[in-house]
């Protein structure tokens, strides 16, 4: 009787739902409507806003996954075949990711490969901006040096690739201990110059272990690849006084000394006035420069014929670690001009 009752019921649910919806999904309903347990966890997902939240209170936390003592993990290699790191050793991979602060090793950290690839690193971006802004002042190459080499970059690049997720450091608690130990620790390790010495120890050992030029081409894609602004790098470290110091580089060139003139403005009895400055050396306009004021224009204007030409840049060059393939001859290209001294 009871099986009877609720055959009955199914068929009015379903007789009263095929006027809704098609047959089909009238069965899926009532198919959906007799797992209640389920039922109840649907309702719970989609019209309980607190349930997701219950589940995370509830849910146990992933325990660590922890591998044996020097051991390359999956991770590890995974990230070996990301950036084609083919060691002639296999371990060496494991070293390089190995910081001065990791004791549960008995592998050699990678100090003396992460002071080997620092300088590496700065060797082949000094040489590459040198070649290519052969008239770039020093102060400026040096802050775009930094700015490839320093931490924000090394960084950023250690998260894209998953290095920071493979590294091997400890945080230093008992500085004590650590000073009595044999070992040489840092005192000042933390996470992010881990990560910066394992990247400059991946320099260093492809510089060692597969020679300059595959620890010049990691240079090249990896870092070399990213985009900097160059002229807003000279504008915040050079050009602090443009005006004088373009006079300056007329005279010693034997040129026409810079006039400024005006080339078009508009509003200049309203409270938003716009003027656009030429510099001109003779006939040549040699920059270009706009402001609210006229004296903002021209000091724009100055630095950006200062840019033009400390800026100016090489297309085609050679690199002189080109000469490591013997099929490429290299040629120097001439030594840049001295920046005037104010």
């Amino acid at each position: 009787m009871y099986q009877k009752d609720l055959l009955l019921k199914k068929l009015r649910t379903m007789l009263h739902f095929s006027n809704v919806f098609p047959i089909k999904k009238a069965f899926a309903f009532i198919t959906f409507i007799e797992r209640k347990r389920l039922a109840r966890n649907y309702f719970h997902t989609f019209k309980n806003p607190l349930f997701d939240r219950r589940r995370k209170l509830t849910q146990k936390p992933y325990a660590p996954i922890t591998h044996e003592k020097d051991t390359i993990t999956p991770s590890l290699s995974a990230l070996g075949a990301r950036l084609r790191l083919s060691f002639s050793n296999p371990e060496l991979l494991l070293q390089v990711v190995t910081d001065e602060s990791y004791q549960n090793t008995d592998y050699e950290s990678n100090k003396t490969l992460s002071i080997l690839g620092e300088h590496v690193c700065r060797l082949f971006v000094t040489e590459y901006f040198h070649i290519k802004y052969p008239l770039m002042p020093l102060p400026a190459l040096e802050e775009v040096i930094k700015l490839y080499t320093g931490q924000q970059t090394l960084l950023s690049f250690g998260k894209e690739v998953g290095l920071s997720l493979v590294i091997r450091w400890e945080k230093i608690t008992d500085l004590k201990k650590a000073q009595q130990s044999n070992a040489a620790l840092p005192l000042s390790t933390t996470p992010g110059i881990a990560l910066m010495r394992s990247i400059h120890a991946i320099v260093g050992a492809l510089y060692q272990d597969k020679g300059p030029l595959a620890a010049r081409n990691f240079v090249h894609s990896y870092l070399l690849s990213r985009e900097v602004k160059i002229d807003l790098v000279y504008e915040k470290s050079c050009a602090k006084l443009p005006k004088r110091e373009l006079s300056l580089l007329m005279q010693r060139q034997g040129k026409i000394p810079p006039i400024s003139r005006m080339l078009k403005e508009t509003g200049r009895n309203t409270n938003s006035p716009i003027f656009i400055v030429g510099v001109f050396s003779g006939t040549e306009k040699i920059g270009e420069g706009y402001g609210s004021n006229i004296k903002m224009a021209e000091f724009r204007a100055a630095r950006d014929a200062l840019k033009s030409y400390y800026l100016t840049e090489i297309k085609d060059f050679i690199l002189p670690s080109d000469v490591v393939n013997e099929d490429v001859e290299y040629g120097p290209t001439e030594i840049g001009d001295t920046p005037v001294i104010v």
